[in-house]
């Protein structure tokens, strides 16, 4: 099944039991703290109600002691910021290696969009549609053979994969 409940141990005798929550686990990884798009140097930095995207700062230089900070030539600039809507918390996020697509899921509702013209500039941002996609708990976007794919695994469990193309998902 999707949700278990762990099995604990029962406490020590010489360890006062607080009673705790229960524990879920959903048989995935967590989602990860930050997430980078390595080809387009971006950093995906996710809280509970906004997404942070960073470009990232570079150096001219290449190595230097050891705990020595190189110095950069370029500084880390925020890109973008995008909220979820009021009183939404963000569950997962994910952003496409080539820095093209954003993704997040709310505990409401799932977004796709697709970023323009992250060099240089403000990106735009255009929402993709997601057809019959709900609340996922886990996202990731990637590039396949026959183009970009975003991968949901929906709280009702299982895995979809959409396609990514120009009218939509």
């Amino acid at each position: 099944s999707l949700f278990s409940l762990p099995l604990l141990p029962p406490p020590a005798p010489y360890i006062p039991f607080l009673p705790t929550p229960p524990l879920f686990h959903t048989g995935l990884p967590p989602s990860p703290s930050l997430a980078v798009a390595p080809s387009a140097r971006l950093l995906l930095l996710p809280y509970s109600g906004s997404l942070e995207v960073w470009r990232l700062g570079s150096s001219q230089h290449r190595s230097g002691a050891l705990g020595t900070v190189l110095p950069l030539s370029e500084q880390p600039e925020k890109v973008l910021e995008v909220a979820a809507k009021q009183g939404e918390r963000i569950v997962c996020s994910a952003i496409h290696p080539e820095g093209s697509y954003l993704a997040y899921s709310s505990c409401s509702r799932l977004r796709l969009l697709r970023l323009s013209k992250v060099e240089g500039g403000a990106p735009s941002l255009a929402r993709v549609p997601v057809q019959g996609a709900g609340i996922a708990l886990q996202l990731s976007l990637y590039t396949a053979e026959g183009g970009d794919r975003l991968l949901v695994c929906p709280v009702a469990g299982g895995v979809t994969v959409y396609a990514l193309g120009e009218g939509g998902a």
